[in-house]
């Protein structure tokens, strides 16, 4: 591969053909006032061959997800009508200035942030539906365009969120996949929650999907998503002696265990591991017991933002009133949830693998028996693509004696999402195959006997998974893994 300072790869593209192979077939359009037709795949990663850097090594291949016209050059006549079939009517009486006046003004930087789209494609390439073959969901780049119409009170305000109802919009997983690679930084993943949004606020218009009506229920009426008494919530850690903050006791850190480990067996199984590691390090904790509350994140992604507002402050109550400064989660999607709701408030959030990685390098966690066991881990798109967390799940898996840690195909920024992301875990979608088959599948080619994770969303898609494909996997958790090896 040629490279050299300040070689792109669109020029080393070019040189290639002009003085080695005149064949070479690739697009673009930069002297043709169009930006946006040059993105290929560099390394697993879509992106723009005029943006992007080249390096001694890298692999070009065409953007996934598309018919291969020759080389580099895809065929994108499908995704383009699709886009161009999303015909919207415009209002009679509606003025022709721009911007509009009667645009409200939270939706004007979204608006504007929408029209700025070059129609790369490298978003449809990284969703992680470009695997699947059965789908209802459009794709990013044509939600994007959804969004565009929705916002703009010019056009039928009705006539958009139809259409995004019916291509899918409940089906995104928030993976943030799209987003992390746009090369004009439209936040994608959000466009389309503010259209669930749009459409909580007219649920007439096409009626709410009753699962995701009945998630958002049980997080008003009981403060978690899964339909138990919320009285229930600190159940998991009885007879453990845990210090309760909620009864008055004072602890350095909030070990918030989250739902799913306060109410599914098998997760309860994990915080009551987890909470004797931390015990085992000598690490001064305590949980909220009955007055733990969810994080909100199911009701953030699923488009519930007055219900989100109430649980955030309720949360931000409870943490005042009983002091708390340090707060670990089992949860990858709590954790955002704090640190983006509350990143320069008086709390410190931490996931617990960080904790893990940090007990374990000081000496605080000594580990006494082999692993003699292949792992993979899959990254959590919560710790991951959210929060840049790769190196501490895995340097915690690697400090275990005997394990063999390998990757798969799909992995670090590049990971696919189990499909538990954005309500996802709370209804069925219809897709097949289902992101999480894709996922244990890529676990078998990597020759992995276990699936490590670090989020109960990933754990029971996976698990899920792995009983329908009759794959000779197990997947645990991280802390699982470290406990065996004490």
């Amino acid at each position: 591969m040629l490279a050299g300072p300040g070689l792109m790869v669109l020029d080393a593209l070019n040189f290639i053909r002009e003085n080695y192979d005149p064949t070479l077939r690739f697009r673009h359009s930069c002297h043709m006032g169009k930006c946006g037709s040059c993105a290929v795949m560099v390394n697993g990663r879509p992106c723009l061959a005029c943006w992007e850097l080249a390096e001694a090594g890298m692999l070009i291949e065409p953007l996934r997800g598309f018919p291969i016209v020759a080389d580099l050059v895809i065929d994108r006549v499908e995704d383009d009508l699709q886009t161009e079939g999303l015909v919207f009517e415009r209002q009679s009486s509606a003025a022709a200035s721009w911007p509009p006046e009667q645009l409200s003004i939270p939706y004007r930087e979204q608006l504007d942030e929408s029209r700025t789209c070059i129609n790369c494609f490298s978003c449809v390439s990284a969703c992680p539906y470009i695997y699947t073959e059965e789908k209802v969901f459009i794709g990013p780049k044509q939600m994007v365009e959804i969004a565009r119409h929705a916002y703009d009170p010019r056009q039928d305000e009705k006539h958009p969120l139809q259409i995004a109802f019916h291509h899918g919009v409940w089906d995104c997983v928030a993976c943030m996949a799209c987003t992390s690679i746009c090369p004009q930084e439209i936040d994608a993943r959000q466009r389309i929650v503010d259209l669930r949004a749009m459409l909580m606020e007219q649920p007439t218009l096409q009626g709410l999907p009753r699962q995701i009506k009945r998630l958002n229920e049980s997080l008003f009426t009981l403060h978690n998503p899964y339909h138990y008494p919320a009285t229930d919530k600190g159940n998991w850690a009885e007879g453990l002696g845990l210090k309760d903050l909620s009864q008055g006791e004072k602890a350095d850190w909030l070990y918030f265990a989250g739902c799913a480990q306060s109410y599914d067996p098998r997760d309860q199984a994990v915080a009551r591991g987890l909470a004797e590691l931390f015990r085992r390090a000598e690490l001064d904790f305590g949980i909220l017991g009955q007055e733990e509350n969810c994080c909100g994140d199911p009701a953030r992604f699923t488009g519930e933002a007055g219900l989100f507002e109430y649980i955030r402050n309720q949360n931000a109550e409870a943490f005042d009133k009983y002091g708390v400064t340090e707060v670990i989660t089992t949860c990858p999607h709590g954790f955002n949830r704090f640190l983006e709701d509350w990143g320069n408030a008086n709390w410190t959030v931490r996931h617990y693998t960080q904790v893990l990685a940090e007990l374990i390098q000081q000496g605080q966690l000594k580990f006494n028996r082999e692993l003699k066991r292949t792992v993979t881990y899959h990254d959590s798109c919560y710790l991951g693509r959210y929060n840049g967390i790769y190196d501490e799940p895995r340097s915690v898996l690697q400090a275990i004696p005997g394990l063999k840690l390998v990757e798969m195909k799909d992995n670090r920024e590049r990971s696919l999402c189990c499909g538990g992301g954005g309500g996802g875990a709370f209804q069925d979608i219809k897709v097949k195959p289902r992101l999480a088959w894709v996922r244990v599948r890529q676990a078998i080619e990597a020759g992995a006997e276990i699936i490590a994770v670090a989020c109960p969303l990933c754990r029971t898609t996976l698990d899920d998974a792995v009983k329908t494909l009759e794959a000779n996997l197990e997947v645990k958790h991280i802390s699982e893994l470290v406990s065996q090896a004490l």
